[in-house]
């Protein structure tokens, strides 16, 4: 095929792209008018509305907020933006709750709370075309724009829900891009960037270091931890000197923070309706107690989730430096699952940023094909029992559907598909060579694979 077919080919492939990100931004447009959540949604109005009223710095002294002072940052921008748009409607009450308070259970304001976690789904989507592109050709990169574009998941919890764990999961994707890149100071900036969205971005953390360790030795990862720590110290300093007494450590800690990446914090429940190994080993009393609560022996449920997750961590990480590099989204991959199923104080949301890092590894390896699919079933399940279905299309069929798949099945798949993973990863084959994207110009110099 001669040069100009191979370009046009591949712009017919580029132009399928944008008509799925299209179709994507038209099926979550209506959720974003919808209440979602109200309990979620109303407690990242009302920190912004703290931030704005009373200064972003403030925040977690005057707030149980228990994200990151990046989360705590786009809360208060997008009260700002509201603010705003109040004025422009007329409404100059001089006391800002009140005057916000014609916007504050809005659609207006829903949808600029729910907005940027739907576009980083849409900007998912994108990196992976573009990044599956490089590593398996253009068919492959749209079915890959396509599984996460339209996952009923993503579309749940960013569109409707609201929360922000797609933020957390493009920021992974984008920093390790660039550690895949070699670019190690970047990687390190855009790392610490996401830790300040979520708290579960420190979860990869290990894998991170171990990626820059191997394509970069011993000296630039140590760069890369001195980069990566000073960004989070630079970005928290302002907190901590406007509430020098810590209320931004208690805010992180006690009040939740800690709990986001599962077994810390204050004594929690074993499981936060994660359909987990713990739901499924636990009677319905025990759900609701302390995980700190004897369970074999003198041993609580949190410690022995700690101890088995620490273990299959230790055997990722082994299995990484063995393997080499380019196998870092599988490793990525069993690490998270690990999280879900083992750990305790685990919510039923943490899972997402799997599913793109699933699909990025699809593009080595399509064995993986069927995990990809059981946990998209079992994941969607679990957040439709915990969320509902107000506001939803079609909610009375996916009901049905959900009295087949109970909590108790769910978790119980969701334990055999994460140990079939785990004994399969032993028997995975070697990544094949990455090749080049039809569409690019030739002596134009590779991007870095996965």
């Amino acid at each position: 095929m001669s040069r100009s077919g191979r370009r046009r080919r591949a712009n017919r492939y580029d132009w399928l792209c944008g008509a799925l990100i299209a179709l994507a931004a038209a099926v979550r447009i209506p959720l974003l008018e919808q209440p979602g959540l109200v309990v979620d949604v109303t407690l990242f109005k009302g920190w912004g509305l703290a931030g704005v009223e009373h200064g972003l710095f403030r925040v977690y002294e005057l707030t149980g907020i228990n994200h990151p002072p990046r989360s705590a940052l786009l809360w208060w921008c997008i009260a700002h933006l509201a603010h705003r748009i109040n004025h422009a409607l007329g409404f100059l009450d001089p006391e800002l709750a009140t005057a916000l308070d014609s916007v504050a259970y809005s659609v207006a304001y829903t949808v600029l709370v729910k907005g940027p976690a739907s576009i980083a789904d849409l900007l998912i989507g994108v990196l992976l075309y573009r990044w599956a592109r490089q590593i398996a050709g253009p068919r492959w990169a749209v079915a890959a724009a396509t599984m996460i574009l339209l996952h009923p998941a993503l579309i749940y919890i960013s569109a409707w829900w609201g929360q922000v764990d797609s933020i957390l999961a493009l920021g992974l994707l984008v920093a390790f891009r660039a550690a895949s890149s070699d670019q190690v100071r970047r990687s390190a900036i855009l790392y610490a960037l996401t830790v300040l969205v979520k708290a579960q971005a420190m979860i990869l953390l290990p894998v991170f270091a171990l990626l820059q360790w191997q394509r970069n030795g011993l000296r630039r990862l140590l760069h890369s931890g001195e980069v990566l720590v000073s960004v989070l110290v630079l970005a928290s300093l302002p907190f901590l000197l406007v509430a020098p007494e810590g209320h931004i450590v208690r805010s992180s800690g006690q009040a939740g923070g800690l709990q986001g990446i599962g077994s810390f914090g204050t004594a929690a429940r074993p499981t936060n309706n994660a359909y987990n190994v713990w739901w499924l080993t636990l009677a319905p009393d025990q759900r609701r107690g302390s995980d700190l609560q004897p369970l074999w022996g003198n041993l609580p449920p949190r410690v022995i989730g700690l101890a088995g997750f620490g273990t299959v961590y230790m055997l990722a990480l082994i299995w990484l430096w063995r393997r080499g590099p380019r196998e870092w989204p599988v490793a990525a991959i069993a690490v998270y699952v690990s999280f879900f199923v083992l750990p305790t104080q685990l919510h039923e949301r943490y899972l997402l940023p799997c599913f793109p890092l699933m699909v990025l590894a699809m593009t080595q390896h399509r064995r993986l094909l069927p995990w990809f699919v059981g946990w998209s079933i079992t994941f969607t399940a679990n957040l439709l029992h915990v969320g509902g279905l107000v506001g939803l299309p079609c909610g009375e069929c996916i009901g049905s559907v959900l009295g087949i798949l109970t909590p108790e099945r769910i978790a119980a798949i969701n334990v055999v598909l994460w140990a079939t993973l785990l004994i399969m990863l032993w028997w995975l084959p070697s990544s094949r060579p990455e090749r080049r994207s039809v569409a690019r110009p030739p002596g134009e110099p590779d991007a870095a694979s996965g």
